[in-house]
């Protein structure tokens, strides 16, 4: 994030989805004026921020504009949606964050049930790198922090489509504080017609 952020340009826009990579980038990234952030926010859908993106390019085509998912949303809508980017000419930039895990999922699966796992581990994906050359956009694979900014700078200067596959730490020891943490506790019952349901 932090190398992300020193080359990013000015007035960027960025588009967040939710889940844990992008709660942690939604508590980093800083914005000089207003409507350069778009975010689904706690109960958004999860896949949300390709999309976003390309609207936000179409209505503001002079801003370099971004895309931030992990790797389980990029894989819901932002996968697909860059053969869009590149038969509209709407070059986004997409940075996926890859660490093989659906990582609120799992979090909440470490605080709620014991580190009991089940559908939260990604084995392996893709190179999307390749995967978005094979669609026409540029493709980046980072696999270190001072990859980053040559691989932003560049896919701004572009002037294409573009995905970032940076390739992350996953695991339990890197993992946000969940931001929905009160989704497993047990409902308030406030009107007396449904105190028996609690």
């Amino acid at each position: 994030l932090k190398e992300w952020t020193k080359a990013m340009p000015e007035g960027s826009i960025v588009a967040t989805d939710i889940g844990n990579n992008s709660s942690m980038a939604n508590s980093y990234l800083r914005f000089s004026d207003v409507r350069q952030h778009i975010s689904a926010l706690s109960w958004g859908n999860c896949g949300f921020a390709y999309g976003a993106a390309l609207g936000a390019k179409v209505g503001r085509p002079d801003k370099p504009v971004f895309a931030f998912q992990g790797d389980g949303a990029y894989g819901i809508s932002g996968l697909s949606e860059v053969m869009t980017a590149v038969r509209e000419d709407i070059p986004v930039i997409a940075i996926v964050a890859n660490n093989l895990e659906w990582g609120a999922e799992k979090k909440n699966q470490i605080d709620f049930f014991g580190n009991r796992f089940v559908g939260v581990n990604l084995p392996e994906n893709p190179d999307y790198a390749k995967l978005a050359e094979v669609m026409g956009a540029k493709g980046y694979r980072v696999t270190h922090a001072d990859e980053v900014g040559d691989a932003v700078r560049d896919a701004v200067a572009s002037g294409r489509p573009c995905v970032i596959d940076a390739v992350i730490q996953g695991g339990e020891e890197v993992l946000a504080e969940p931001f929905r943490r009160d989704a497993f506790q047990p409902p308030q019952r406030f009107l007396p017609k449904y105190s028996h349901l609690t």
